[in-house]
């Protein structure tokens, strides 16, 4: 997890083995956004493992790991 702030504003990153997911959000959530993203990138993983091991898998996955993400925009 990688994370910096500018002022009220900040980013995050989470690598996973397979994904990398980064959100840019407002005000003090860093917390809940770290581990919301790692939560996301983690069960993403472990349901997907097998897809995202085959060739081209990744790319099948796109529109579920951005629907996955999108659930903690708020």
């Amino acid at each position: 997890v990688t994370g910096m702030r500018f002022d009220s504003e900040g980013v995050v990153g989470v690598s996973g083995q397979y994904l990398i997911a980064a959100a840019l959000y407002t005000g003090p959530a860093y917390d809940a956004v770290r581990s919301e993203l790692v939560r996301i990138v983690r069960d993403f993983e472990s349901r997907h493992w097998r897809e995202l091991e085959a060739p081209g898998g990744a790319d099948a996955l796109a529109e579920a790991g951005a629907e996955a993400l999108a659930r903690i925009m708020k």
